[in-house]
């Protein structure tokens, strides 16, 4: 159920299926890894695991902004900056 509201989130802000699977997996692998022996409600579970995925999101975002203009240095300038 929560894999599946996630994986709607990231779609949302990725507009990329394989990178919104690969995110969502991220999420719960980081939840579990650091939250695992928390006695955390529900609620607040639901709430940390949309926080650790929107930050996994900028994170990527911010990733592939790098990637991309370093491949637009190396297209205008011949070789990377």
């Amino acid at each position: 159920k929560n894999q599946k509201r996630i994986f709607d989130f990231l779609l949302k802000y990725t507009s990329n299926p394989e990178v919104a699977m690969d995110l969502t997996q991220d999420t719960f692998l980081s939840f579990f890894k650091n939250y695992q022996d928390s006695d955390l409600s529900p609620e607040k579970s639901v709430m940390l695991l949309y926080t650790i995925a929107r930050n996994n999101s900028i994170n990527h975002a911010k990733r592939f902004s790098t990637q991309k203009e370093r491949s637009f240095d190396v297209d205008i300038y011949g070789s990377q900056s």
